[in-house]
């Protein structure tokens, strides 16, 4: 088998497995980098993460007082996100 062939297979196979993200997931992680990225030109490396928690948190403030839905989980991709976002930031 020739490493295009293999790495086909290996791109569809991730392609699978984030068809199984949910949407509203994969939102939060977009805008989490983002909003990172945004905050990182304002306030470097550390004002971006800061902004992306904040912004996820207070997200999530504002569904448990609407929906009454309060999920960690938004928080973390919303963190994810940042984090992906500002690792090239960090390593350089």
């Amino acid at each position: 088998m020739t490493e295009w062939w293999k790495g086909k297979l290996v791109f569809n196979k991730i392609l699978q497995e984030m068809a199984r993200i949910p949407k509203d997931k994969a939102l939060h992680f977009i805008w989490g980098s983002v909003i990172a990225s945004a905050g990182a030109v304002f306030g470097g490396v550390v004002g971006g993460a800061v902004l992306a928690f904040l912004v996820g948190v207070l997200k999530e403030v504002y569904d448990y007082y609407t929906y009454r839905d309060f999920d960690i989980e938004d928080i973390l991709f919303t963190l994810s996100g940042a984090v992906v976002a500002l690792a090239p930031a960090v390593v350089l």
